[in-house]
């Protein structure tokens, strides 16, 4: 097979086939005298690399992370009724102000930052105060699965109402 056909990311390197490339900072080099083979493995271990640990703890967004957690861990100690209203305290309050930050960049200022918010747009304390400890156990399970060192809800002030 001429070099030129070969796919991307695959070279003829000493009568065997090599292909490298780096998916979200995962180095992949695989080495194959079978062609066919080698691209299979490539596709697979590009596949696993998109998907690694390390990338999605670095992209994974509070409101992402928030949905995984509440679905596969707090979905099972709760009554069923009180799924969409936990939901959407979540959502309203710390969902929206903060939703879109990634979790692995998330520090107490900005926990902080958004409940001034809350505190600035009139969200009742209540409100805040159990959608603070809502978000509190969604960041305890964050720092069990190494998107965080610490939670960040701690040293958190709630205003006084």
């Amino acid at each position: 097979m001429k070099k030129a056909s070969l796919p991307k990311g695959i070279r003829l390197s000493k009568g065997s086939y090599e292909a490298r490339k780096t998916v979200n900072g995962v180095s992949i080099c695989l080495h194959n005298k079978d062609l066919d083979k080698l691209i299979v493995q490539f596709n697979e271990a590009i596949e696993m690399a998109k998907n690694s640990v390390d990338y999605k703890v670095k992209n994974t967004t509070l409101n992402e992370w928030f949905e995984e957690w509440f679905d596969t861990t707090k979905r099972l100690t709760i009554k069923e009724t009180s799924i969409a209203p936990m939901k959407r305290k979540y959502h309203r309050t710390f969902g929206f102000y903060l939703g879109e930050r990634k979790v692995s960049t998330l520090m107490p200022v900005d926990i902080q930052k958004a409940i001034n918010a809350m505190d600035a747009d009139e969200v009742a304390v209540s409100t805040i105060m159990d959608a603070k400890g809502l978000l509190h156990q969604c960041l305890d399970a964050a720092v069990a699965n190494r998107f965080l060192v610490a939670n960040v809800c701690l040293f958190i002030h709630l205003c006084e109402g």
